[in-house]
């Protein structure tokens, strides 16, 4: 017979508690993995949107040039002047 120390037949309480707290950071460590990914794959999903609406803008053929709009419809820019003169003699 073996003294208690040698003695492996019987698990030590020691271990099952070391178990668990090893099992425990492997969680934590996982948990703060994935959200780490999270936080990075949102911002380059940000990133991604904001470079695709830059490059919409610059492509925008009725973007705002000098302040006017380039692509007004043909009726649209005649109403306007209309609007404008309107607007001016009611003040007068």
């Amino acid at each position: 017979m073996l003294p208690p120390l040698l003695d492996r037949s019987r698990p030590h309480p020691a271990d099952k508690w070391l178990w668990m707290l090893l099992g425990l950071m492997v969680v934590v460590q996982l948990v703060a993995l994935w959200m780490l990914c999270r936080e990075q794959v949102q911002r380059a999903e940000a990133r991604d949107a904001a470079v695709r609406a830059e490059r919409f803008a610059l492509r925008d053929d009725c973007a705002p040039r000098d302040g006017r709009a380039s692509c007004m419809p043909a009726g649209a820019q005649a109403r306007r002047a209309a609007d404008l003169n309107a607007v001016t003699s009611a003040l007068r």
